[in-house]
């Protein structure tokens, strides 16, 4: 925590210029229908780093992101905070029955979540079951802190069947979870 506070210290002098230097390629898998854009990936990570800095969401010693459009938000992420990073696939819209781990990505992503901070990223939220559902999973590691954060959110994401999930912070391009 405190290299990336001292790190970051130097970036946030030029935030400002964030926008113009970033260099990125959008693939439209991972933008969503079009509703996830390049200026929402940026202010998430801008929003998210600034949480962390301000204590209002612990440091995450592992990013999970749920696969495909989190993807974007997940390895960003990782890379702005220096922590590892994951991605799974859970998807309601795809009909996902289960969790899938990503292979060419996964090594002990139960062991490694034990008594660690894990925030778990997603893109859209539309009904906060995705996300839900995978928080709930990862309960079960027994991670010290847990933390969901979306770039969009497309609905209420408190309520439903069998949902225990509530927005502690709602940010224009950032919204925050934890599961009650």
């Amino acid at each position: 925590m405190d290299s990336f506070r001292q790190s970051t210290t130097r970036f946030l002098d030029t935030i400002a210029d964030f926008d113009s230097e970033a260099s990125y390629s959008p693939q439209s898998r991972n933008l969503n229908d079009g509703r996830l854009s390049v200026a929402h990936i940026q202010h998430f990570m801008i929003e998210y780093g600034a949480a962390i800095l301000k204590d209002e969401l612990p440091y995450p010693d592992l990013i999970l992101g749920i696969a495909c459009g989190a993807s974007e938000l997940a390895f960003a992420s990782s890379s702005v905070l220096g922590t590892d990073v994951e991605l799974i696939r859970y998807s309601n819209k795809r009909d996902d029955k289960k969790i899938m781990l990503i292979p060419e990505i996964h090594r002990d992503l139960a062991g490694r979540m034990k008594s660690k901070s894990v925030g778990v990223v997603d893109d859209i939220i539309r009904s906060a079951s995705s996300l839900n559902t995978v928080m709930e999973a990862v309960e079960l590691s027994k991670p010290e802190n847990l933390i969901g954060a979306a770039a969009l959110d497309t609905s209420y994401a408190n309520g439903g069947a069998n949902i225990r999930l509530e927005r502690i912070a709602r940010r224009s391009g950032f919204n925050v979870y934890k599961r009650s």
